[in-house]
């Protein structure tokens, strides 16, 4: 999973897009959603089970990166389901 810091592109009205897939390049990655500030982000990572430590370290980590990596989640199909709705 990526997420990447959006903070200052004036083009795009959110701060955090969050991804899934692609590793190597964003060919062939699913976007999950954006995120609208620190809050916000580390509701969506806990809510799509990233546990709570590893959202705050993502959240930390993007005060000062453009991109954080956060590996071992798994995605499951009720997960995937909530964030429709």
């Amino acid at each position: 999973m990526s997420v990447q810091n959006r903070q200052g592109d004036q083009i795009r009205p959110f701060d955090y897009l969050i991804s899934f897939g692609g590793s190597k390049d964003s060919g062939g990655a699913v976007y999950l959603g954006k995120a609208f500030g620190t809050e916000d982000l580390i509701h969506f990572l806990t809510r799509i089970g990233v546990s709570g430590a590893e959202a705050e370290m993502a959240a930390q980590t993007l005060a000062d990166q453009p991109q954080y990596e956060i590996s071992g989640v798994a995605l499951r199909k009720g997960r995937l389901h909530r964030l429709t709705k």
